[in-house]
């Protein structure tokens, strides 16, 4: 028989096995995939009552936990599980529990909405790791603060970490991975409004989940395609893609993925005016809502709502809907939808000619615009705080290495040392002080000289451009009623007789074209002004005008006073010569100087600002931009490129001024500069010798 003392030993033995075999069996449900994700939480949450110590073990279960929290979207259970795992010392884990640690956490701040916050952790995680040496870790946290960025409307940034995540999928042969980065990528071309290009990378992604046969990720990408479509206003090709996603899901069983697609649906169908198909897909959304209770979606369902009672004729139910919507979308900070519901009270109120209630709308819109764009700003403001400290931390990171270095290697002779680099220090800076100011009293002269040549060029350019009180002499007050246009084709004249003829007020004519005085319907006249022609007393009989009931006659020709203009004569009969200047001097000398400038000008100006001879003619005003075949052109200034299609009478002061604009406005290289102002002096004493300026 056993003795009572060997029996009593054997139960306690017993029930230390009995008591451990849950932990041993709940490790397992815990750190890995469950289906259940609250049975997955409630084991590791018994895991962590049963192993207290401070082991790495526990850690990786404290970490599970947090994914799962923040996944559920318990963020308060989240950061205090994290304030319970701050004793942990970074030196005791793994650089692989360290950068899963930060990842962890920003991905927290990032469901939160906390973007800046959520960048710095990604970035802190960045830090941790080699992009030569962890190369999935490298791809992984790229795509994260790709997403950051994303988030935060900053779309380059946002671009060029994808693309650092993109190369090293790439390189992995991470085929799913490689599809997730092309999705992200569209996304932000979606914001960024590029259609083509991001139509682009979805249909890339597409292709490659549904040759690893993924439906679900395949779902999310023609969802998101769709929306493309949506704002492309293709709406038959959006609702293709939408309704396959949507059978997908509903195939699935995922109701907050269905109610996202009834929504889109619902939205496809109003903006093409097919109210019944809205009304079906709206109600199967109001259905799913009742389930899943109020959520961000329930906002987008009261929008759709209302606008689909708006179209129907209901005023007083749309707006009623809308401004609940309005509500609840307070309740939730949901700005965006904000926004949109306040524009469809908008528009609801046009509709039905309540115009009081839509200027109260406006006011409200404005204010909530208002309220987002500061909101904007201040986030903005704590991402270049947070980058700010993130850099000054690593420094000291670093700085304290340096530090600890330099203290192990100076051990010896540590005081002739030190009083080396102080002589050092000190010459340094008195030699650092000595060339600051020599650089500013440098510096100072240059900018003195570089602003009173800018000033002198700037004061030619104005100098050589149109006088108005001459024009106001010459055609101010005749009877015949006269407008003048410039080549950015602007009204920059109109005399009383105009005035009173086309019913405007000489104050009003501030940013006026021709697009607000002649109708289209005139495409006589439209189709000659487009081509960039000059004008010779061109007859246009009985043009309509906006603002007069019967049509006018018109003749128009262009005129070189000051610099060439178009003249608009209406119910003119005779109309008297215009001073044209001719030149005395020696025709191919003259027109070889002038191509010559025209050329170095328009070299310098590509030079200095990266751009092209079309931004050169809309920044300065001098040549006219005309639209040909889609395309913007500049023919007036393209003739004065070559010798052989300069115009007999070439427009000499528009050259001048566009020299006088380029030195001015562009910041040139010495030898730019010099070449430029001596072909510029060279003709301005050609002209003063033959007396034209």
């Amino acid at each position: 028989m056993f003795s009572s003392g060997y029996l009593r030993s054997f139960f306690i033995y017993l029930s230390i096995l009995i008591s451990s075999a849950p932990s041993l069996a709940n490790s397992e449900d815990c750190l890995h995939l469950n289906n259940n994700i609250n049975n997955q939480i409630r084991n590791c949450e018994q895991l962590l009552k049963i192993n207290k110590n401070s082991t790495q073990a526990d850690f990786n279960i404290r970490l599970k936990l947090l994914a799962l929290y923040t996944h559920q979207g318990s963020y308060e259970n989240a950061h205090k599980l994290f304030a319970s795992m701050t004793h942990y010392s970074a030196d005791t884990l793994t650089y692989q529990q360290n950068f899963n640690l930060q990842r962890r956490l920003g991905i927290l701040y990032y469901r939160e909405g906390l973007f800046p916050k959520s960048l710095l952790f990604f970035k802190k995680a960045a830090a941790l790791i080699k992009s030569d040496i962890h190369e999935a870790m490298f791809a992984k946290i790229q795509a994260d603060i790709g997403t950051a960025y994303l988030a935060m409307a900053k779309y380059s940034q946002a671009i060029l970490a994808y693309n650092k995540s993109l190369k090293i999928k790439k390189k992995l042969g991470s085929q799913q991975g490689i599809a997730v980065t092309l999705n992200n990528l569209g996304s932000v071309y979606r914001k960024m409004q590029l259609w083509p290009e991001a139509q682009d990378f979805y249909q890339r992604a597409i292709n490659i989940y549904e040759t690893l046969n993924l439906p679900a990720r395949m779902a999310h990408s023609k969802e998101n395609l769709g929306l493309i479509f949506l704002a492309d206003k293709s709406y038959d090709a959006a609702l293709n893609v939408f309704i396959q996603s949507f059978h997908f899901f509903e195939q699935k069983k995922n109701q907050v993925a269905s109610l996202r697609l009834l929504l889109l649906l619902s939205e496809t169908q109003i903006n093409n005016s097919k109210l019944a198909a809205a009304a079906k897909y709206l109600n199967q959304a109001q259905a799913i809502d009742l389930i899943l209770g109020p959520s961000a979606h329930s906002t987008a369902l009261k929008l759709n709502l209302g606008r689909l009672l708006s179209a129907q004729g209901q005023y007083q139910q749309a707006q009623a809907i809308l401004l609940a919507g309005v509500k609840f979308s307070k309740e939730q900070n949901d700005i965006i939808h904000t926004l949109a519901l306040y524009h469809a009270l908008i528009e609801n109120a046009v509709k039905f000619n309540q115009f009081k209630a839509a200027f109260e709308y406006q006011a409200l819109y404005t204010t909530a615009a208002l309220a987002n764009y500061k909101l904007n700003f201040n986030n903005e403001l704590v991402t270049t705080r947070a980058g700010f400290e993130f850099d000054q931390q690593t420094q000291k990171i670093i700085l304290l290495n340096k530090n600890n270095e330099i203290k192990q290697l100076t051990l010896i002779n540590q005081r002739a040392k030190f009083a080396l680099l102080s002589i050092i220090f000190l010459l340094f800076t008195i030699t650092s002080i000595s060339f600051i100011f020599w650089q500013k009293h440098k510096r100072a002269l240059i900018e003195k000289n570089l602003h009173t040549e800018i000033n002198w060029h700037r004061s030619q350019f104005a100098k050589l451009g149109v006088n108005h009180r001459r024009l106001s002499a010459a055609f101010g007050e005749l009877k015949q009623a006269l407008l003048i246009i410039n080549n950015s084709q602007q009204v920059i004249f109109i005399n009383n007789a105009c005035c009173k003829l086309l019913k405007i007020k000489k104050k009003n004519i501030i940013n006026l074209t021709m697009d607000d005085l002649i109708q289209e319907s005139n495409q006589d006249f439209w189709q000659v002004w487009h081509s960039g022609v000059e004008f010779n007393n061109e007859f246009y009989p009985k043009v309509k005008l906006n603002n007069v009931d019967s049509g006018i006659d018109l003749t128009v020709t262009t005129i070189d006073y000051d610099e060439y203009l178009t003249l608009f004569a209406f119910n003119l009969n005779n109309i008297n010569e215009h001073i044209l200047v001719s030149s005395a001097m020696s025709e191919h000398t003259f027109h070889q100087h002038l191509v010559d400038l025209m050329i170095i000008s328009l070299e310098a100006w590509e030079l200095a600002t990266k751009s092209n001879r079309i931004e050169l003619a809309e920044r300065s005003g001098i040549w006219r931009v005309s639209i040909d075949e889609g395309r913007l052109r500049t023919r007036s200034m393209d003739r004065y490129l070559m010798l052989k299609t300069l115009p007999k009478k070439p427009r000499w002061r528009e050259v001048i001024r566009t020299a006088h604009f380029v030195l001015a406005e562009c910041t040139l290289s010495d030898e730019c500069k010099l070449s430029l102002n001596d072909k510029l002096a060279a003709l301005s004493q050609h002209l003063r010798a033959q007396a034209l300026l």
